[in-house]
């Protein structure tokens, strides 16, 4: 997914720029934080204090 993002962001941020504005670059930017925040507050497993064996368990 970062490699696609580094793809697509400079693309997008210059789409963006002459219709937005700053504004709508840094409004890019929250939601795509803001996406991850979320993906992974879904979908993360908490590994504190685990071993390479139960993480792996945890999947």
């Amino acid at each position: 997914m970062g490699r696609v993002g580094a793809l697509l962001g400079p693309s997008l941020v210059g789409l963006i720029l002459p219709l937005w504005g700053q504004g709508g670059v840094f409004l890019l930017g929250t939601a795509c934080f803001t996406l991850a925040a979320v993906t992974v507050y879904l979908l993360g497993v908490e590994t504190r204090g685990m071993t390479l064996e139960g993480v792996s368990e945890a999947h």
